[in-house]
């Protein structure tokens, strides 16, 4: 089940690129600008204590990505944005955005994942979608959350120790404790990503409302319930209107098919005809 649920979730992806190159490049380049440049532009510590963790937007490009587009995506968007901020991080020698990639990396994996479980059994619909995102954003901030912690103890502080304070003098102290973990880390994830999460989660929604006017076909399990749907008179309007053709079509057809027999040779012939096939004869319609 899960493997079929996995290869559907690639292969659209595939499809979106092959069908629509061009629109898929220039929306991963839009959305790859758009992470860099909230990164860049908006950073600042949200814990005194702790200054080095900066807060950014940096993943709101990377989480609408995901789901728009697809978790393979959502990937390239972040590893984009990372690289490109990466010069700005030399400081930390790049420690720091190591961290940040690790992070949205399974903030976007687990969103897409989730979101996208929605094609699977009940039939779709707005407020189903909209519920699933939903859940797809907290799952995201959680599972996020959880392995900003792990990826601290066992990799990110050693790393940083080693990197910036070699000699050990003050940064074990203050940082290999399980104090920083649940009174640095812990909080500081859960605050940054819920706050994007919330801005990602409007403006997917926006924009999945948006896309089919901009482009059709798409995404059509992802795009297509946002639609505008016509109404129940609509639908008999057109119903009407397709059955009064269909009876034009069957009446002109009957007219058509009606014989009519040739005076001189006794053949039938049909009333569209203007002469006789066998003889020749002008018919006479009337």
């Amino acid at each position: 089940m899960f493997s079929r649920f996995f290869r559907t979730l690639f292969s659209r992806e595939f499809s979106l690129i092959k069908k629509k190159p061009t629109f898929y490049l220039v929306t991963l380049a839009a959305l790859s600008a758009v992470s860099f440049g909230l990164m860049f532009v908006l950073h600042f510590t949200i814990i005194p204590a702790f200054s080095h963790l900066k807060f950014d937007l940096g993943d709101v490009g990377a989480a609408i990505a995901a789901v728009i587009l697809g978790p393979l995506s959502a990937i390239i968007v972040t590893l984009v944005k990372c690289l490109l901020y990466l010069p700005f991080d030399m400081g930390n020698m790049g420690v720091g955005v190591l961290s940040n990639f690790i992070c949205s990396v399974f903030f976007v994996l687990t969103l897409s994942v989730v979101y996208h479980l929605r094609t699977s059994g009940a039939k779709q619909s707005p407020k189903r979608d909209t519920v699933f995102l939903a859940v797809a954003f907290v799952a995201g901030v959680l599972v996020e959350t959880g392995i900003a912690m792990l990826s601290n103890w066992l990799l990110i502080v050693p790393l940083f120790i080693r990197v910036l304070d070699p000699e050990g003098h003050w940064m074990p102290q203050l940082l290999q404790t399980a104090g920083y973990i649940f009174g640095g880390v812990l909080p500081f994830n859960l605050i940054k990503f819920a706050i994007e999460a919330v801005a990602a989660f409007f403006l997917a929604k926006a924009l999945l409302r948006i896309l089919p006017r901009i482009v059709k076909g798409l995404m059509p399990d992802t795009i297509e319930e946002y639609s505008e749907k016509p109404t129940d008179l609509q639908i008999a309007e057109i119903n009407l209107e397709i059955a009064k053709l269909e009876i034009e079509k069957i009446d002109k057809f009957m007219e058509e098919k009606q014989l009519v027999i040739c005076p001189y040779c006794g053949i039938k012939n049909e009333k569209s005809r203007k002469s006789c096939s066998q003889c020749d004869a002008k018919l006479d319609a009337e």
